[in-house]
């Protein structure tokens, strides 16, 4: 910052403006922050929450089979449409590509591991070629990745994007100072959902699956940007109306979806395709 009178960063968000200036030692009064709203309507780019529990290094083993299932559901969903899979880390993508490979043959042949960060270039190439729906799965596509229109109808965060602590450096720097952790959290939160529409004219769907989210959510809401929280909210409401779900087909676009079923009635959600709500009536009868 010493080599010019004035710096300029340019980002989707870089966070809160005290905490921000503290991580990168400046004084707060030095950083001016000129912030615009998402040009994007929140019906093109909405979360869908589907908790399958909260994600931790303590958990995984219980809940990694009900998070590969709620997975290959999604994939299901969206059979005609590429999308994204964002793994906690690639021992965590192994093991849910072998579930799916298990649980869900035919989807796991669509997916496209990236298995280190030298082959993530020729995977984005082979997805970006390929006619068919073809799934990226990766922990290091939540920024630097530009995936419009078709190449990216949908994605899965499955799980919150916490910083490595059993990274030495990582821990002791959670340690000193925990608000680091916090935005470094929300800015790959952040990231990662930035990932489904690119443009005003695009739209795509993101799935979060870790109940960690709704803790975040309330502890460090402060940390993240209006338009996210908007999508968050959302998504929240629809998940308490619609706990528990299966896949059927909508009707005015002929695009499969998961609707919930709850005390033997069906609601629905938006379309990742055409953004209607659907009431009851639209939706055909399931047994």
């Amino acid at each position: 910052f010493d080599a010019a009178e004035l710096t300029v960063l340019s980002s989707a968000y870089l966070g809160q403006r005290t905490v921000f200036a503290e991580c990168f030692g400046l004084e707060p009064d030095q950083v001016r922050v000129l912030a615009a709203g998402s040009p994007f309507p929140l019906a093109r780019r909405p979360i869908v929450y589907r908790p399958v529990g909260a994600l931790s290094r303590a958990t995984l083993g219980q809940l990694e089979p009900a998070l590969a299932a709620e997975v290959a559901g999604i994939l299901a969903a969206h059979a005609g449409d590429k999308g994204l899979i964002h793994a906690g880390s690639y021992a965590a993508a192994r093991r849910l590509l072998a579930d799916l490979g298990d649980r869900a043959p035919r989807a796991a042949r669509r997916i496209l591991f990236v298995d280190s960060s030298a082959g993530k270039a020729r995977a984005l190439d082979q997805h970006r070629t390929s006619r068919e729906p073809t799934v990226l799965l990766s922990p290091s596509m939540r920024e630097g990745v530009d995936l419009p229109d078709d190449f990216l109808r949908f994605q899965i965060i499955t799980k919150m994007p916490y910083p490595d602590l059993g990274d030495p450096w990582t821990a002791a720097r959670q340690a000193r100072d925990p608000r680091w952790y916090a935005l470094e959290t929300a800015n790959a939160l952040v990231q990662a959902y930035g990932r489904g529409c690119r443009h005003a004219g695009d739209h795509g769907t993101t799935y979060i699956l870790d109940a960690q989210l709704q803790r975040f959510l309330a502890r460090y809401r402060p940390l993240l940007p209006p338009w996210f929280l908007d999508a968050a909210r959302a998504a929240l409401t629809d998940a308490k109306r619609t706990p528990a779900a299966l896949a059927v087909v909508h009707p005015p676009c002929d695009h499969p979806r998961l609707f919930a079923r709850h005390a033997g009635l069906v609601a629905g959600l938006p379309c990742p395709r055409c953004h209607r709500w659907i009431d009851r009536a639209s939706i055909p009868a399931v047994d």
